[in-house]
């Protein structure tokens, strides 16, 4: 197999990726769910990091994401720490998906939903 990520041998550290095509490709998207996470769980907020017991003076978004390991009972929870341009990305990303026709409708009513149990009436 043809890996474009180092071959994970230890069964509770998550791996898989992508290795043809992208979210713009119709079903054409050729997966390596080798040790690949299951995501049921995410958490985020907003944070401002410290470097050295100072305040960076910027925000970050701190964000778990937690799954069962494919094929495994294993459980994974990993943190991800990134700034508004990623945030932007991943977002992008999404709407694109939301535009999809076959995905789409699905996706903007739980999105929908969401926003309404949080209680958000939109930009202050």
């Amino acid at each position: 197999m043809n890996r474009s990520v180092e071959e994970n041998t230890d069964p509770r550290r998550p791996g898989g990726d992508i290795l043809e095509g992208s979210q713009r490709d119709n079903k054409a998207v050729t997966l390596d769910m080798t040790d690949g996470v299951l995501l049921d769980k995410v958490d985020i907020a907003l944070v401002e990091p410290e470097i050295g017991g100072e305040l960076t003076g910027y925000l970050n978004v701190a964000m778990t994401l937690g799954g069962r390991i494919n094929k495994t009972e294993e459980r994974s929870k990993i943190l991800y720490l990134f700034d508004a341009d990623v945030a932007a990305e991943i977002l992008t990303e999404l709407i694109a998906l939301a535009s999809r026709e076959e995905f789409g409708h699905e996706l903007n009513a739980l999105i929908d939903d969401r926003i309404r149990s949080l209680g958000y009436d939109g930009p202050s």
